[in-house]
């Protein structure tokens, strides 16, 4: 069945109306016409089953059903402050880890970071960023987009982790590795990852990290790329304190 994003505000009683790209999308793009039934998703995070009562233009009426709340999200909040990286390698990142149930994202610019977008520029990304997210949670069933925060500084990202359960910055000379962090049965409700950049952070960035509470860890005896790291990491993460694998 396929998914549209709505706004609550678009649900009226037992009626819903779309208008503009998801209207479009429905109709020029899947061809989808009168009859035919469709999985809305709000805001809010309900989600419900719509059949197509008449398409008017660029405006659809659908008739809805009663608003279902699904468990797909993760049980853990999971921020994941990620350095920028070179070309479209930040726009696949947000696609796999809007999948993998990150609840918020946070770019920056690390030390090592070779892209350094203006505000201007970084304004179109996080546009961009977004789409892609939306797209991806209509793949994966989820109920609630990441939030993509502005650029921040790194001193600002430290900071943004206080309240976190767990705090971990990946560093190729941490000899900890982060499978053998905790246990599944542990209580955690938050965790803040910290990944850097290709090259990795620099001493003074993971002594900066290691003095407000976060834990250097390791992936594994290979050097993997910055954005199979980033991945790998948030799979651990959800396999560990999270509901990846689990039934």
């Amino acid at each position: 069945m396929r998914r549209f994003i709505v706004e609550k505000e678009q649900i009226r009683g037992r009626t819903a109306t779309l208008v503009g790209p998801e209207a479009r999308h429905m109709v020029h793009v899947l061809r989808l016409g009168v009859g035919d039934t469709v999985e809305l998703v709000d805001n809010r995070g309900n989600t419900y089953t719509a059949d197509i009562e008449a398409i008017d233009g660029g405006r659809i009426t659908l008739s809805v059903g009663e608003a279902q709340g699904a468990p797909r999200e993760s049980p853990i909040r999971i921020t994941f402050a990620q350095a920028l990286l070179k070309d479209r390698k930040m726009d696949t990142l947000i696609r796999q880890l809007t999948e993998l149930g990150v609840t918020r994202w946070m770019p920056f610019p690390a030390e090592r970071s070779v892209p350094r977008p203006d505000a201007e520029r970084f304004k179109k990304r996080v546009a961009r960023w977004g789409k892609i997210a939306l797209g991806a949670l209509k793949q994966c069933r989820r109920n609630h987009p990441p939030s993509i925060e502005p650029q921040a500084s790194y001193t600002a990202v430290l900071d943004a982790a206080v309240t976190s359960n767990v705090k971990v910055i990946f560093s190729e000379t941490a000899r900890e590795p982060l499978a053998g962090r905790g246990a599944a049965s542990e209580r955690i409700e938050s965790v803040f990852l910290l990944v850097g950049p290709e090259g990795g952070f620099t001493p003074r960035e993971i002594a900066a990290a290691r003095s407000l509470g976060f834990d250097p860890v390791s992936l594994g005896p290979r050097i993997l790329r910055a954005e199979t790291a980033s991945v790998a990491a948030c799979a651990l993460i959800q396999h560990i304190y999270g509901d990846l694998g689990r039934k």
